[in-house]
């Protein structure tokens, strides 16, 4: 048994159910509920957890649901005193502002492939008749097409690391091909704009 404000945001009842669990708490989100709450009885720590969870008007919101144990002189859990708070609105913003970085994302990459395409045909077409500094020149376009491809996925990426949907799979990598790499970049503009590399 325990203790729950909800602000007049959850569907509660005036006595204890059963069934107030899977009436009230999303089919989605009851596994990881319960879960955070075997794992909380486990400890005998904090209970905290976004989720989603049935509204007063009998619609789903989300919800910061965080509770804490109320231990007896023997250590035992007797009682959770606990608040829930309504985040549906900073939720949906969210939701919105990821749907728009990837509607954004496609958006930008559709150019940017077509320049590289395009691109990467003008050096065929030139590749037996056109200056050394032209085809440096093309080449950079490629590199700086798949530069900006990467930029743009790495803000998806970056999107849904806050949204937490993202993995994050580290590897090792050569510190010294990236400074090339970005020294080959500014090399030919570089020297326009009294830079020293």
């Amino acid at each position: 048994m325990g203790q729950l404000d909800g602000r007049n945001f959850v569907n509660d009842t005036a006595e204890p159910s059963h069934t107030w669990f899977t009436d009230n708490i999303h089919t989605e989100d009851q596994p990881l509920v319960r879960a955070a709450i075997n794992e909380a009885i486990r400890t005998k720590g904090n209970f905290e957890l976004e989720h989603r969870v049935r509204r007063v008007d009998g619609s789903f919101g989300w919800s910061f649901s965080r509770a804490i144990p109320i231990l007896n002189a023997k250590g035992e859990i007797v009682e959770w005193f606990g608040a829930v708070s309504d985040i549906t609105k900073r939720k949906q913003l969210e939701q919105q502002k990821e749907e728009f970085i990837g509607i954004a994302s496609h958006e930008i990459k559709t150019p940017v492939t077509t320049i590289k395409t395009f691109t990467e045909l003008l050096q065929k077409k030139l590749s037996d008749n056109v200056k050394k500094e032209n085809v440096v020149i093309l080449q950079h376009i490629v590199t700086q097409s798949d530069r900006l491809t990467t930029l743009v996925d790495d803000l998806l990426s970056f999107s849904q690391m806050q949204t937490g949907k993202f993995l994050l799979n580290e590897k090792e990598f050569d510190l010294g091909t990236l400074i090339k790499r970005t020294v080959d970049a500014m090399k030919e503009t570089a020297p326009k704009h009294k830079i020293t590399l």
